[in-house]
């Protein structure tokens, strides 16, 4: 059960430690968002920074790509996706698409 009127305020406990003592903390919200920032002592900010992304590529043993993905909890169509993929790695001047990639 949530309560929305006596909500917990964040605490240094939340989220994973940074670094050492002092370090600062970041914790996700319930949908996976990166959205609680304690970066300086005392300070907490609650918001979703979008461009908080993974990207994670699964490589074979002769180093050939299997699986590309964009890891965001940001809410894209599949052709932004795209295009925010190929934008990330600009220097490699091509992109691919996956089988399955309708547009």
């Amino acid at each position: 059960l949530m309560d929305y009127w006596y909500t917990e305020n964040g605490k240094q406990i939340y989220g994973a430690p940074l670094g050492g003592i002092g370090a600062g903390t970041i914790g996700r919200g319930f949908a996976g968002e990166f959205c609680r920032y304690q970066l300086k002592p005392g300070l907490y900010e609650y918001n979703t920074v979008h461009a908080n992304q993974f990207i994670v590529t699964i490589k074979d043993e002769t180093g050939a790509t299997i699986f590309h993905s964009l890891l965001s909890t940001y809410r894209h169509s599949s052709s932004t996706v795209r295009n925010l993929f190929c934008r990330a790695f600009e220097r490699n001047r091509k992109c691919h698409s996956e089988p399955g990639d309708d547009d």
